[in-house]
């Protein structure tokens, strides 16, 4: 060999620079197929099933709890203003008693001669 490449090591060199370029594209490939960031990473964000039907289940439990002591509270208020109405009432019958007898003390006051 003087010098000249035979066809031999032309065909040698372009067949291992065709490969190259081959597994160069199919990395290049592979690269831009593959998740970035990878599924893992992005669900990380998200919340699990389990955690969410979890989470769920407190705040429906924190709703009934919040909604026996509303419902509670709401029947002691009406229990409250149930007895002050029949208070008031008792106290109006009394003052329209008073005012009956007061009425008719004005009136036979007035009978007199």
């Amino acid at each position: 060999m003087d010098g000249i490449l035979t066809s031999d090591t032309v065909i040698t060199f372009g067949s291992i620079l065709i490969l190259l370029q081959i597994g160069s594209l199919a990395i290049n490939i592979w690269s831009k197929v593959r998740r970035s960031p990878p599924i893992e990473q992005t669900l990380s964000e998200y919340v699990r099933k389990d955690d969410f039907e979890r989470e769920t289940d407190a705040l429906r439990a924190n709703d009934r709890e919040l909604y026996d002591l509303l419902r509670n509270q709401t029947s002691n208020c009406h229990a409250v203003v149930t007895r002050r109405d029949n208070d008031f009432k008792t106290w109006q019958l009394g003052l329209e008693r008073q005012l009956g007898r007061i009425e008719e003390a004005i009136h036979t006051i007035s009978k007199q001669p």
